[in-house]
């Protein structure tokens, strides 16, 4: 395991939520809050070391969907979790024998 490489890695989920109920929303919001609390051990034992919430935005209607006098109520979530990766070294270095060509066009 001496010369691996460690490479960190950062996902990151947007989750978009829209209703055209505002109460309804906010409740999906919670609901998705809870999953990922109540999942956040399992990503944790399949490698990732933390899954943070990041941000959400407001929630507000969504000008771009509203038709007939229906609002329709939108938000944004975002969580990140990061993972780790040892990665071994090249085993044969190759080398890439390339002549510019400065005629080329």
């Amino acid at each position: 395991m001496k010369n691996n490489l460690v490479i960190l890695i950062n996902n990151e989920c947007t989750i978009n939520i829209y209703s055209d109920e505002y109460d309804y929303g906010k409740v999906v919001h919670r609901v998705i809050q809870a999953a990922m609390l109540a999942f956040k051990p399992d990503f944790l034992r399949i490698g990732y070391l933390n899954v943070e919430f990041v941000k959400s935005e407001e929630f507000e209607p969504d000008e771009d969907l509203i038709s007939d006098g229906v609002k329709v109520y939108g938000r944004q979530l975002t969580y990140r979790a990061q993972q780790q990766l040892i990665v071994p070294p090249i085993a044969q270095p190759f080398e890439l024998n390339w002549d510019l060509n400065p005629n080329l066009v």
